[in-house]
């Protein structure tokens, strides 16, 4: 998911969330626990997908930096060090 797909869904759930709590026929107190409750399932899915971010960049890194060191091994091998 990109960032702004990313970004359209946390605007859309939080307009969503904000005119059903307006609209909605239940007392304040079962609104703010229900809000509470979607809200920390959105908090936990974007800390999800941020650590998957961060191990797949850790994961390229270390393949760009073996790669790297494959590149410097041949080229030292040719002589050229």
């Amino acid at each position: 998911m990109n960032g702004k797909t990313l970004l359209a869904l946390i605007g859309g759930l939080a307009a969503g969330a904000a005119i059903g709590a307006y609209l909605s026929s239940e007392k304040g107190s079962k609104v703010r626990a229900n809000l509470d409750e979607v809200l920390n399932d959105l908090g936990r899915e974007l800390n999800g997908l941020a650590l998957g971010g961060k191990e797949k960049f850790t994961e390229v890194a270390n393949d760009f930096q073996a790669g790297g060191e494959v590149l410097k091994k041949q080229f030292q091998s040719t002589g050229n060090s």
